[in-house]
């Protein structure tokens, strides 16, 4: 799951991301979860980030990418539907940090 210029040890390019996102969207229900995952544990580590780009790119990439595919696979199973309620609730809780 790890995104391809990161294996490849090379800068991010033009289409890497769309690649990758295409690439997570494709995954079958328990590889998603694992992914779906390690995002929330991320999520939840960003607070201890010092670095505010970081922080943004994390919630826009939530709010663009990761929310709208939990949704769509929340019907798949009941930890993919526990994984959606996590991610909303992440997004509510940086959000109240972004606009308290």
């Amino acid at each position: 799951m790890t995104p391809d210029h990161r294996l490849e040890q090379r800068p991010k390019a033009s289409g890497d991301e769309t690649r990758w996102r295409m690439k997570t969207a494709a995954l079958p229900a328990e590889e998603l979860l694992v992914r779906l995952a390690d995002r929330i544990h991320n999520l939840r580590d960003l607070a201890a980030s010092p670095n505010h780009e970081r922080r943004r790119k994390f919630v826009r990439d939530l709010t663009d990418f990761h929310l709208p595919l939990a949704d769509a696979a929340r019907h798949l199973s009941p930890h993919l539907e526990a994984a959606h309620t996590l991610l909303n609730a992440e997004y509510v809780h940086h959000q109240q940090e972004v606009h308290p």
